[in-house]
């Protein structure tokens, strides 16, 4: 045996046979594995459940979806009549339409083709007419403008005249307004000094009143509060003698 057979010589053991067609095991390459059979068992209930609720709500839908389907195929017979009516209508409307039309549409070209022969032409002819009746207007154009020369000339001096006399009353104006602030401020440093003497007496009579009548404040208030202390007395004999004498009257007037 030569190297070569030793390397790609199959080697010796125990053979295994493929499994038949018809087993029902899976090959050994799609099998789960043991880990995935370990995850499998706690999933087991659930997977359980959710299949089962599958199930009962395909067979309580089961009934609603052929009624849906019956209702659907009724009501597509029921409408198919009116829907082939009214396609009807409609195509017996288009070509009554398009029958109306036609005349209408030919009698409208016919009508109003003077009327688009006279708006081509009056386009065409517009610059034309724009320049002719420019023309036309433009003596009396320079005929107004020569009989505005005067107004114009007129109008202009007047405005020469105002500005003129808005320059002189600036010129004027500016001293004037100068001397009378000057004579304002004068008058009125001359009353201050004039009254001043007479603000100075006016000044001390009010403080002297003042301070007098703040001397004066204890003993007045002193004097009014002897008066009321005094008067009360005589205020309340005053009152209960009115009120004996009222009293005497009405005894009187009972025995009467």
């Amino acid at each position: 045996m030569t190297p070569l057979t030793k390397i790609h010589a199959p080697q010796a053991g125990p053979l295994r046979k493929p499994p038949p067609a018809d087993s029902p095991l899976p090959p050994a390459e799609t099998q789960p594995t043991a880990l995935a059979r370990v995850l499998s068992i706690p999933l087991l209930p659930f997977v359980a459940l959710w299949e089962l609720l599958k199930l009962l709500g395909r067979m309580v839908l089961a009934p609603f979806r052929w009624l849906g389907r019956a209702i659907g195929w009724v009501l597509r017979l029921c409408a198919a009549p009116f829907r082939w009516l009214f396609q009807a209508l409609v195509y017996v409307l288009e070509f009554v339409a398009r029958l109306v039309a036609a005349p209408l549409r030919w009698c409208w070209m016919v009508l109003s083709f003077p009327f688009r022969l006279l708006a081509r032409g009056l386009r065409a002819l517009g610059p034309v007419l724009h320049w002719l009746g420019r023309l036309m207007l433009a003596p009396f154009r320079l005929l107004g403008w020569i009989l505005m020369l005067p107004v114009r000339g007129i109008a202009a001096l007047f405005r020469g005249i105002g500005r003129v006399m808005r320059a002189i009353w600036r010129v004027i104006c500016a001293p004037v307004r100068a001397a009378w602030r000057l004579g304002v401020r004068f008058l009125r440093f001359c009353w201050l000094v004039v009254t001043f003497p007479f603000r100075l007496v006016g000044r001390a009579i009010g403080a002297v009143v003042r301070f007098a009548a703040r001397l004066l404040r204890t003993p007045a208030r002193m004097v009014r509060s002897a008066i009321s202390f005094v008067c009360r007395p005589l205020r309340a004999l005053r009152l209960g003698l009115r009120a004996r004498l009222r009293g005497i009257r009405a005894a009187l007037r009972l025995r009467r």
